[in-house]
């Protein structure tokens, strides 16, 4: 039911699995194990998941009589949008002539997560995509179509935007750095990061 009250525009996504649930047939266990990670779009948006995701716990465990151990890690912050940068895609015409190159529509979302959104949160990220590749990520029919623009065109691309980068002191480069307004500073993302950090743990009929 706490999935109603998540707003659309936060993407919000909750997945369990159940990773120890007893071993025998027609036996009520001793001990159930859930994992759950919990991603969105914004953070505000995670902590407030987060927090319903306990709760539901919480009142589950207190509904049928049971006890309950609750741990809590920080996983990946969301990625943060960001036009394209044009050096960036200049390498990628020049590395791949004759290929589609094309910019990511920054308000485009994606249900995937990774160390990407971390590192935005406190550093300038150039980030791109290659072709090359078939099937849905993270599944059995994902697999490489095309070897010489998985693997080779990806090297050019990330060579060639570095040199872009670098040339003539790293003037691209600094320029980038000078504008780029970080969302968090080293101590301030571990602060964070740190108070994610969670245990509780609640007796049977407490």
């Amino acid at each position: 039911f706490q999935r109603e009250t998540f707003r659309d525009e936060d993407a919000v996504r909750v997945h369990p699995i159940l990773t120890r649930g007893g071993n025998l047939v027609n036996v009520v266990p001793a001990e159930a194990v859930i994992e759950t990670l919990v991603r969105a779009k914004s953070t505000g948006a995670i902590l407030d998941a987060d927090r319903k995701t306990d709760r539901a716990f919480r009142a589950g465990a207190a509904a049928v009589g049971a006890g309950i151990e609750i741990t809590t890690l920080p996983g990946y912050l969301p990625r943060l949008p960001e036009p394209a940068n044009p050096l960036v895609l200049e390498a990628a015409r020049e590395a791949a002539p004759g290929k589609e190159v094309r910019e990511a529509d920054p308000g485009l979302h994606s249900g995937g997560s990774s160390d990407v959104g971390d590192l935005q949160h406190i550093l300038p990220v150039l980030n791109f995509n290659t072709g090359g590749v078939a099937g849905a990520p993270h599944s059995k029919d994902y697999h490489i179509t095309d070897e010489d623009e998985a693997y080779l065109v990806t090297a050019k691309i990330f060579a060639l935007s570095a040199y872009k980068l670098l040339k003539d002191g790293a003037a691209a480069a600094k320029k980038i750095a000078a504008g780029y307004q970080p969302k968090y500073t080293k101590e301030t993302y571990v602060r964070f990061m740190d108070g994610m950090i969670r245990h509780e743990k609640r007796e049977i009929g407490e």
